[in-house]
C-alpha cells in the first residue's frame, strides 16, 4: 500500500495498541478502507512538548460529473473492476459525493 498523500510506501505498526500506517514522509494512516478512503493524521512539531494531531479525510478516487439516480448530486467518485470473466469489459461504479448511494455501469 501506499500513501495517499506523497505516493511512498507504508509500513504497518502499532501505537496506542491500533494498528497504523506510516510513511517515510511521517503521514500517519489510521484506517483505510477497500474504496480506497483513509483517514489522515499528519504530525506537526508543537510549540510546547509533544506532538499536535490533524485529523483530515482524503479520498483517493476520481471524480466525474455524472447525476446521481437517487439524490440528483451532480457529482460522483468512480472506479473500475474486473466483475465478470476476463474477455469482457469492466465495470464502472459509481458512488455519489453527496448521498454515497452506489451504482454500476457495464
Amino acid at each position: 500500500m501506499f500513501c495517499p498523500i506523497c505516493g511512498n510506501l507504508l509500513i504497518a505498526k502499532r501505537k496506542n495498541g491500533k494498528k497504523v500506517y506510516i510513511c517515510s514522509q511521517g503521514h500517519i494512516i489510521e484506517k483505510l478502507n477497500a474504496k480506497n478512503s483513509a483517514t489522515i493524521y499528519q504530525a506537526k512539531e508543537a510549540e510546547k512538548k509533544g506532538t499536535v494531531i490533524i485529523e483530515e479525510e482524503l479520498i483517493a478516487q476520481p471524480k466525474i460529473e455524472i447525476e446521481c439516480p437517487r439524490c440528483g448530486n451532480k457529482e460522483a467518485y468512480w472506479t473500475l473492476e474486473q466483475t465478470r470473466s476476463a474477455d469482457e469489459g469492466e465495470t464502472r461504479i459509481f458512488t455519489c459525493t453527496r448521498c454515497h448511494y452506489t451504482w454500476r455501469e457495464y
